[in-house]
């Protein structure tokens, strides 16, 4: 049995890399983000700094977002 089943394309995907060739594919996104493991998907980031800023209440460490503001990026990936 084979799955001829081709991936849905999330047409609200929250990254800022515009030009990336696996935007909106959720499967491959993660599964990207999890093999190179340098952060979260964009989409995930938020659930996590909530969920951070709860913990770090609980043992009184002070969180601050000090996050660049985010900005697409220039990649290898834009066409000239």
């Amino acid at each position: 049995m084979t799955d001829d089943r081709k991936p849905v394309l999330a047409e609200d995907c929250p990254c800022v890399q515009k030009h990336c060739p696996i935007l909106g594919d959720c499967l491959a996104c993660v599964r990207s983000h999890r093999t190179h493991k340098g952060h979260i998907p964009e989409c995930m980031q938020p659930i996590f700094r909530d969920l951070v800023r709860q913990l770090a209440k609980k043992v009184e460490l002070d969180v601050t977002d000090a996050r660049p503001k985010l900005e697409p990026r220039e990649d290898s990936h834009q066409e000239a």
